[in-house]
């Protein structure tokens, strides 16, 4: 499924505006740099936490980030 049909179907309020953000360039290169700012720390999926050096990756249950940043916050 497009970008384009997904909009059409939550029935985006401004379609043409929609359409033209998506055909700006004008993002690319911030983009493409973040992407290899990420590749080059090793982060390969979204979300990807940082925590005291700890790398988390992918989604995690709140008691389970509470724990994680409780304990980094101790061996300070």
């Amino acid at each position: 499924m497009s970008w384009d049909s997904l909009a059409e179907r939550i029935d985006m309020p401004d379609l043409s505006l929609f359409r033209s953000c998506m055909d700006e360039e004008r993002p690319a290169g911030r983009i493409e740099r973040d992407v290899a700012q990420a590749d080059s720390l090793g982060i390969r999926s979204v979300p990807t936490l940082i925590i005291n050096g700890r790398v988390v990756h992918g989604a995690r249950p709140l008691d389970e980030l509470e724990k994680l940043v409780s304990e980094a916050m101790q061996s300070r």
